[in-house]
């Protein structure tokens, strides 16, 4: 079972043992910050879900269009 928003009820979750599986939401998004070229940046992203969770950074090259 994954659950996907909302929330489970408890005594349900535990009943399901390992079957349940929370899908991952991002809790805290990554801030906006522009970096010139050659210059490092950090950024943080903070998630709640089943793990292993994991996430993958992408760069635009063109604002977002593809």
């Amino acid at each position: 079972m994954i659950v996907d928003g909302g929330k489970l009820d408890e005594s349900i979750a535990n009943s399901l043992g390992d079957s349940v599986k929370y899908a991952p939401t991002i809790v805290t998004p990554p801030a906006d910050k522009s970096v010139t070229e050659g210059e490092t940046t950090t950024f943080t992203v903070n998630a709640t879900g089943t793990e292993p969770l994991s996430y993958q950074w992408q760069q635009s090259i063109d604002n977002g269009s593809s």
